[in-house]
This record gives structure tokens, sequence and C-alpha cells, in this order.
């Protein structure tokens, strides 16, 4: 299969949850896809496990340190086989058993190469379930993604000119989506979930770093019209953020969560 996927897992420190993105995989209709696992060197009795874990075609792992995750993500696509890469870290998850079929069915329906293709991802809370991602449109890719990197395949070969930038430890994945639409290359959208994510570990800590690496961004970056745009979103973005935090503090959050949901439903609805 010409169009087969090369499956990247990103773990430091995190077995269990590896163990269940590894049965995500290991649960699939179709096996056809090559699963590189890089583990950060980890003293939790991950490497024993995958040392330990039965022999599959396709199927390796390296565990070494590295410079944080997307640096780990560049080690597993500079060692990937095939077409397209996902990068599937632990904690993870494969949305259904014929994800992988519906993945290859889509890619396969189309006559042309894809530098990158978008799909939905369930993420999931305390009380708290949605889906999200959307096309991607270049004109309006300011700041943030339309999706998230669990629901985007890319294409191997403009990864490895472009690949994760190590300058940025959070905002990475969006600079390298940045990138892509710059480039000017053939990007699809298909409306279907692959993928489960677990939102419970974003903290604002993370919040306040992501804010700083988008300034530091927009700063290098952007000009003009285009750095003014971009002061304005981040401007909103940081609100954003705040009312999380405020709301989360309060005990509101999963409630506001779910009006705004049902809000876009029924605007979707009519």
């Amino acid at each position: 299969m010409d169009q087969a996927l090369s499956i990247i897992t990103v773990c430091y420190n995190d077995l269990e949850n590896l163990k269940q993105t590894i049965w995500s995989l290991d649960e699939q209709s179709v096996q056809q896809f090559e699963h590189i696992i890089i583990d950060g060197h980890s003293g939790d009795g991950t490497i024993d496990f995958l040392q330990q874990l039965e022999v599959k075609p396709g199927r390796s792992f390296i565990s070494q340190k590295d410079q944080g995750i997307f640096d780990a993500m560049n080690k597993g696509a500079k060692l990937a086989k095939n077409k397209y890469l996902w990068f599937l870290n632990a904690g993870d998850l494969v949305y259904e058993k014929e994800t992988i079929q519906k993945i290859y069915s889509k890619i396969e329906s189309k006559s042309k190469e894809f530098d990158l293709i978008s799909f939905k991802v369930l993420c999931k809370a305390e009380n708290l379930e949605y889906f999200y991602g959307s096309k991607l449109k270049r004109k309006s890719l300011l700041l943030d993604m339309p999706f998230g990197h669990q629901g985007v395949i890319i294409n191997k070969n403009i990864f490895r000119r472009l690949e994760y930038n190590l300058d940025y430890s959070i905002i990475a994945d969006f600079v390298l989506v940045e990138s892509i639409a710059r480039s000017n290359g053939p990007y699809m959208h298909f409306d279907i979930p692959i993928a489960v994510y677990d939102l419970g570990g974003i903290s604002s800590t993370r919040h306040d770093l992501e804010l700083r690496e988008r300034f530091t961004f927009v700063k290098k970056e952007y000009q003009g019209l285009k750095f003014v745009r971009a002061i304005v979103k981040l401007l909103f973005i940081g609100i954003k953020y705040f009312s999380i935090k405020l709301s989360k503090s309060i005990g509101i959050y999963h409630f506001l969560k779910k009006i705004q949901l049902a809000l876009k439903i029924t605007a979707h609805q009519l």
C-alpha cells in the first residue's frame, strides 16, 4: 500500500498512557502501518515494557534523551519509511477500530498527493466532549491551527524539509503548519474524527508560556498589517486563556463550554 502511514508515538515517563495508545493501534482492523515509538529514556519501566513488547512487523522503538517532545518527533520522522506521518503520542487514542482503514480509503479516493491532510479530533475532559477540526484556510491562518496535531497527517517529504522548529517548545506544531501553508502545496480536509485527545493535562502555566512563544513568533515573522492583526488576535487569545483560568477556579468552565458547543451546533443547523 503506497499510501501507508508511519505512526510516531513520543513518550517520557508515561507508561500507562503509552500502553493505551499501543492498544488502540493493535485493535485496528487494518494493520498495514509502521509504528515508531520514541522514548526519552524514561525511568518508570517504559524501557522494560518496550523490550518485552510483542514483536510485530513495522513496530520499532528507540530510547534516548532528547531536547523535548518536538525533538523526539523530529527523530521519529527521520526513521519513518512510509509516505505519510501521523504523530499519535502517549495518551492519544485512535478514534475507532476502523479508523486507519477509513484514512486509507479517504486518501486513496483522491488521485493526487498532499502535503497535509487534516481530520477531526474528539477532545475529552471531565464531563466534557467535543469534536475539533476544520479546513485549513491559508488567508485566515493567524496564530491558531484549525485542528489538533493528532488530527493531522503530513507528507514525509515536506516534513523532513521543514520539520518542527525547536526554538518553540509549545507552538512548534503551529509554526510547522504555517510554514506548510506558506509553501502553497496541496492540502485536504476530511470531516471525520481519527483520534481522541485528553485535555486534562493543559495547565495555566502552559498557556502563559504559549502566549510568550506566540508573541516571539509574531515579532519575528509578521510585518505591517499582518503584525497588527496578529497582535489583536494575540490579545483575544490572552483574554480567552484568562477567562478559562477564571472559570476553572470558580468551577463553571465545563458549564460555559457546553453552552458554547450547544450554540455552535444550533447555528450549524440553522
